[in-house]
């Protein structure tokens, strides 16, 4: 709050009121926009934050447990502080109500017999009328600046930041990344800052926190004007969010059918995608957080949803800090090889799917683990290579390795054909269908996938050659 607003400091420092602190005093730096006399049991239902409640004791319970949970409960509700009239009426206060005032730094006053409580409302009642018109100048500009900077969200919060000596930052509650944020006077090191948080209205959950230092805080007129407009420039950012996504949408379901229509040429001569991109696919689910992630991020890259997964194409320059923005919002990931010709997204496209459903173990990224091979090995060097990152385990001399790398090969070797193989290994069906799904567990192949097979055979090829004609 300005510092146009009294604070019970202000009061207790005015002489005509002979108001003395019992307790409390680390909260004295309270504003206090109105005060009321009060005899009801329960007064904080009947008394809103920033308001002085002033009694001469008939609504203080005189049990020592009942004092100490009367003055939390004022402290809760927010009223600025309890002033009690030294008249014949008030219980005596415990030294445990006291010290639960001190804990809560919620000051506890006392006013001599003669002074009346209408004087008291009349010195506050005055200097809140002082306030209210510096409110009512302060929402005056506060209008005039949303105006000067309508489209821009970020100078209009530096605006207010200066305006009301506040730290400002708005944060979308679904990515919780910032829509825009300045510290204000206070540079994320100032002592003696509060922060609050408020829930915007927008067209997507968003908050909106202000910090202010103590003793200077927003009144409830500000505020509510403040939330409105940061409502309105939120939604401003989000209809954006929107609209880009919707044009990253139809770009890249365009590059998926082969299209190429002017905006598509356009995209690809800007984007630089021959000089490398990749694949990233998402679930259904955490597809919309992943999008809205990357527009208020600003990242050049293409997104669509396509049936229930997400797919992101994102080139070479951008990719670690889509990976990054992945691992920050923990959205788990499949991500292809990469390429350089845009004819090949639906194959990068494919293979990201293909990592995502296969993704086996921990951690949030999942890389295409099939490899380009060429037809046949052209050395020694190379068919090692291929046998490695291939087979995998299965190229070791473990027992069950042996065994899974023979069946494996005779499985191939005879056009995947369950009767010859099983004849030939000596083993029931079901023995050999047992083995298959642990062949394919461990290379994390298919031996129903075209290409996957394609590469297995490649593998076994590579093996005969390494190990001279020698199968397993």
């Amino acid at each position: 709050m300005s510092d146009d607003a009294l604070s019970l400091r202000d009061l207790v420092a005015t002489a005509s009121l002979e108001t003395e602190v019992l307790a409390g005093d680390g909260g004295l730096w309270r504003s206090v926009l109105w005060a009321h006399s009060c005899e009801l049991p329960e007064p904080w239902r009947w008394l809103g934050p920033n308001e002085l409640l002033m009694t001469v004791g008939l609504c203080v319970p005189e049990a020592v447990d009942a004092q100490v949970e009367f003055v939390r409960s004022l402290a809760d509700a927010g009223l600025a502080g309890l002033m009690l009239g030294r008249h014949e009426t008030c219980p005596t206060i415990s030294d445990a109500m006291l010290a639960e005032a001190d804990r809560l730094d919620f000051p506890v006053l006392a006013t001599a017999p003669e002074i009346p409580f209408a004087a008291v409302s009349r010195h506050i009642a005055a200097a809140s009328s002082t306030r209210q018109t510096m409110e009512v100048l302060s929402l005056a500009k506060l209008y005039s600046l949303a105006a000067e900077s309508s489209e821009n969200l970020a100078e209009f919060t530096v605006s207010v930041s200066k305006l009301l000596r506040i730290g400002i930052r708005v944060t979308d509650d679904l990515t919780s990344r910032p829509l825009v944020e300045h510290p204000g006077p206070f540079g994320g090191n100032a002592t003696n800052v509060r922060s609050h948080d408020y829930p915007l209205r927008a067209s997507e959950p968003a908050t909106l926190t202000v910090e202010e230092a103590e003793g200077e805080d927003l009144s409830s007129l500000v505020l509510v004007h403040i939330m409105k407009l940061f409502e309105l420039s939120a939604d401003r950012v989000y209809a954006r969010s929107r609209f880009a996504s919707q044009r990253r949408s139809l770009l890249l379901e365009g590059l998926l059918r082969g299209s190429h229509d002017e905006a598509i040429e356009t995209y690809l001569k800007e984007s630089r995608l021959a000089e490398g991109y990749r694949a990233v696919a998402v679930s259904g689910e955490d597809f919309r957080k992943v999008s809205l992630g990357l527009s208020l991020a600003g990242m050049p890259v293409l997104a669509a949803k396509r049936g229930d997964a997400g797919l992101v194409l994102a080139r070479h320059e951008v990719f670690a800090e889509v990976r990054g923005l992945l691992a920050e919002l923990e959205v788990s990931a499949g991500v292809s090889a990469t390429f350089s010709d845009p004819r090949d997204v639906s194959t990068a496209a494919s293979q990201a799917a293909e990592a995502r459903s296969h993704a086996a173990g921990e951690g949030l990224w999942h890389e295409y683990r099939g490899v380009p091979l060429s037809v046949l090995a052209r050395s020694y060097d190379e068919a090692a290579e291929i046998v490695e990152r291939v087979l995998g385990e299965l190229g070791s001399d473990a027992p069950k390795s042996r065994d899974l790398r023979e069946t494996l090969f005779t499985y191939l070797r005879h056009d995947r054909s369950w009767n010859a193989a099983a004849s030939e290994l000596g083993i029931h069906r079901q023995t050999l269908a047992y083995r298959i799904k642990k062949i394919e567990a461990a290379t994390g192949l298919s031996l129903t996938d075209t290409a996957d097979l394609a590469a297995l055979w490649i593998a076994y090829r590579a093996w005969v050659l390494i190990h001279d004609g020698t199968d397993v």
